[in-house]
């Protein structure tokens, strides 16, 4: 009962995260690029206080990119984990991969936006990322013999 829960509780974070970043892309390019410009005046406030330099705009925007679905690759890693489906990680790579695919898509519904298949490339690294995080860790706790993998 315990396990299901917290299987539940990790389906429901992957929808709500997936749903942000989707939220993300909806945004015009006006308010996209206001937020983009919040985010790296702070970053940038925050190096300049470390005297460690400071990092471009568009460096930010595609590390947001990474970052998004690299949360969402372990999300869906974690989401999968507990399911007979084999491949499991290339299960969770391929939906994190059109979820990237429909994050680009939504962009051209927003003005002032497109889609970017640099993007893509991008966000399905991140994803990979956390889908190897979450492999690595049940992985090397798994028995040799074992087939099912447990929270």
């Amino acid at each position: 009962m315990k396990n299901k829960l917290i299987h539940i509780i990790i389906c429901a974070c992957t929808f709500l995260w997936t749903l942000f970043i989707w939220s993300n892309s909806l945004r015009s390019g006006v308010v996209s690029g206001e937020v983009s410009a919040g985010v790296t005046a702070l970053i940038n406030k925050m190096l300049e206080y470390l005297s460690a330099g400071s990092v471009p705009e568009h460096f930010v925007r595609k590390s947001a990119h990474f970052t998004e679905f690299a949360v969402l690759g372990l999300l869906l890693a974690l989401s999968v984990l507990p399911l007979a489906l084999r491949p499991k990680w290339t299960f969770a790579a391929v939906l994190s991969l059109l979820a990237a695919c429909v994050d680009e898509l939504l962009q051209l519904l927003s003005v002032g936006r497109s889609c970017q298949l640099t993007d893509v490339v991008i966000d399905i690294s991140g994803a990979v990322l956390g889908v190897l995080a979450v492999m690595l860790v049940f992985e090397s706790k798994k028995p040799a013999k074992s087939a099912n993998l447990q929270f």
